[in-house]
Formats: structure tokens, C-alpha cells, sequence
């Protein structure tokens, strides 16, 4: 075979040769232009995914955001009834045990004065249970409707059901006031009032809010025969 390649005319070695590589190239020129347009169409692919995925997540963000507090809201609420049950369930902290009531000789309540040490201690505790519950960061799960997901009139309530998963972690201050009001003719209703703050971090990736909520709780009451005392100190 060596012999009759040898003896072959110039042309045809050349067309061989030549031809070869011609079409060697035009083979690679068709490859590099495969994967350009592969390239080109991922590209353009990942470049509107992103798009989309952008407008999803700025359209859906109000109504993660309102579940969030709605939920963080909610927990607190319910946690801090929990506390408050589990603290005032034993008569420990009554009405007689954080508040004296002083009377004239004709039986009429002259002042009112408040046990601070009950109090101090009633407010220590709820601190500390509230704070050792909400430091711990808790998962909650919220199921909603894809149409109430993206906020659409015509969907709302409707579609499959998406999990919303939300972590919660916060803090809690305890306050207490006193008040006087009336409680009929002659009469006055006093009232020792916890008032507490929650400030709750909530997250659902890749958002997150910070809720804060405020509620009043009565913890003991007693009625007075009489008008309001004029010696009494408003707690504060």
C-alpha cells in the first residue's frame, strides 16, 4: 500500500491531504457552533428564570410578610396566656397579696398601698418564663393557597395548598399599672394591669420581619365601697 500512495499523482495526494483537514475543520467549525448556541440558549434561559424568579419573589413578599406577623402575633399571644395561667393558677399572686387596703373606722378605704416585693417578683418571673420560651427559635407551618399566595382577585382562597414555614425567636418586658375606675354608684373598681411588649424576629426565607406586639392583661381586681381612696400611689 506504501508503494502505490508513493506512485500516486501530486493532485490527488494533495486533494488528500488537504481535503482532509478542510473537512476536519469544517467538522469543528459546526461543533464550536453547537455549543456557542448551547451557550447562547442556557444563557438565556438562566438570564429569564432569574427574571421571573425576581418578580415572583417581590409579588409574593407582602403576603409572606403578613403571615409572619400574623403568626408571631398569634404565638405570642397564646405563650404569654400560657405563662400568665401557669404563674397566677395557685392564688400565689392575688389581689391580697399585692395590694393592702387601709380603712377608716367607719369601714371606708382610706389607701391603697402595694406590696412591691410580690410585685417585683410577679414581674421577675413572667420576665424570665416569657424570655426562656422566646429565646429558643421555634419552626411554625402556615398553609395557603397558591391564589392568595400572589394576591390575585380571581384566585384568591383558590389553587394547591404551599407550606409556609416560619422561625421565631424574641424577647419579652413586663410592666404593671394600676387603675381606678368606676364600678357603680358609690363603688370603685381597681385593677392591677401586667403590661406586656414582645418583640419577635421572624423568618422565612428569603424574607424576614421583625413583629413587635403589645398587650394589657388584668391579673387581679377588687371592688371598694366608696370613692377613689386619696391615699393611693398609681403603679407605674
Amino acid at each position: 500500500m506504501f508503494c502505490t500512495f508513493f506512485f500516486l499523482e501530486p493532485n490527488i495526494i494533495y486533494h488528500y491531504m488537504f481535503g482532509e483537514m478542510i473537512s476536519l475543520r469544517k467538522h469543528r467549525s459546526k461543533e464550536d457552533a453547537v455549543k456557542i448556541t448551547a451557550v447562547i440558549i442556557s444563557l438565556t434561559a438562566f438570564i429569564l428564570l432569574t427574571v421571573i424568579f425576581t418578580s415572583l419573589t417581590k409579588k409574593i413578599q407582602p403576603q409572606i410578610i403578613s403571615i409572619c406577623e400574623n403568626d408571631a402575633k398569634r404565638n405570642a399571644s397564646a405563650l404569654i396566656s400560657q405563662i400568665l395561667s401557669e404563674e397566677l393558677k395557685d392564688g400565689e399572686f392575688s389581689y391580697e397579696s399585692l395590694v393592702n387596703l387601709n380603712y377608716s373606722e367607719d369601714g371606708t378605704v382610706t389607701s391603697v398601698t402595694h406590696n412591691a416585693g410580690q410585685i417585683n417578683r410577679l414581674i421577675a418571673e413572667v420576665t424570665q418564663n416569657l424570655n426562656k420560651k422566646l429565646a429558643k427559635s421555634s419552626v411554625f407551618s402556615t398553609q395557603i393557597p397558591i391564589g392568595t399566595l400572589l394576591n390575585s382577585p380571581y384566585l384568591n382562597g383558590k389553587g394547591f395548598r404551599i407550606t409556609i414555614k416560619t422561625r421565631q425567636s424574641g424577647s419579652a418586658e413586663v410592666n404593671i399599672s394600676s387603675m381606678f375606675t368606676s364600678g357603680g354608684i358609690n363603688q370603685t373598681l381597681h385593677k392591677i394591669i401586667l403590661e406586656i411588649n414582645v418583640l419577635v424576629n421572624c423568618i422565612s426565607p428569603p424574607y424576614s420581619t421583625e413583629v413587635s406586639y403589645s398587650q394589657q392583661y388584668i391579673i387581679a381586681e377588687t371592688l371598694i365601697i366608696g370613692e377613689i381612696p386619696q391615699g393611693h400611689i398609681m403603679l407605674k
